[in-house]
């Protein structure tokens, strides 16, 4: 857990198993008066079999880096986590996401499934977001989470693959305002729908070339 103003560290070529919290988090708090997480990334990470939480949490912060890594069978939370919880400071600068499968994550927790690429804007906006080249296989619950709160959500997909979601391959819940942008985002054998909006206008998505299924 990178927190308190943690600024360009990076965590390369780790392997975290059966972790009870999450694997691998960072967490912008700004209730202790310390700037915000900064030029932080993690790289070539796998996480297997988390028994509670996800596999990667980014909570707020500014130019965070997630790349090349992978996330297997999560029990309780999602696999990879943007949102602004625990008094966390809002995303500001480049925040990017690329080159990572999520395989069987996701779960249930508090009587409530969670996605395996899950977006949560419960205290202020997530924003700044850039997501490419993701897989997502095999979900527990939905595949790509949108979860609103008190923010917006404003978020870019680009090339993102979902496949075989235990629910719904994309799914918004507690209408979130805001525009997810989705570019190249394919959805296959879901088990209950490839979209649920759940009341969320379709207009939520701004959607580009490239996508199907969905």
């Amino acid at each position: 857990n990178l927190d308190n103003g943690t600024q360009n560290s990076k965590i390369s070529n780790v392997h975290f198993r059966n972790t009870g919290d999450d694997s691998m988090a960072l967490w912008a708090y700004k209730g202790a008066g310390d700037p915000a997480n900064s030029g932080n990334v993690i790289s070539n990470v796998t996480v297997q079999m988390p028994w509670r939480a996800n596999c990667f949490a980014i909570y707020g912060g500014t130019s965070v880096t997630i790349q090349d890594s992978v996330c297997e069978d999560v029990l309780t939370y999602s696999g990879l986590l943007f949102g602004t919880e625990f008094t966390s400071y809002d995303f500001q600068g480049s925040n990017v996401a690329k080159n990572i499968s999520l395989i069987r994550a996701g779960g249930m927790m508090f009587n409530q499934g969670f996605g395996a690429l899950r977006f949560h804007a419960l205290e202020s906006t997530v924003q700044n977001v850039a997501v490419e080249n993701i897989d997502v296989v095999d979900s527990t619950f939905s595949g790509v989470h949108f979860q609103g709160g008190s923010g917006a959500i404003n978020v870019k997909l680009k090339n993102v693959n979902v496949s075989g979601s235990g629910t719904n391959g994309i799914e918004v819940t507690s209408n979130p305002s805001g525009k997810a942008s989705m570019e190249s985002v394919v959805v296959k054998t879901s088990a209950s729908n490839a979209l649920a909006l759940g009341g969320t206008s379709p207009d939520f998505f701004d959607r580009l070339a490239g996508n199907s299924g969905w």
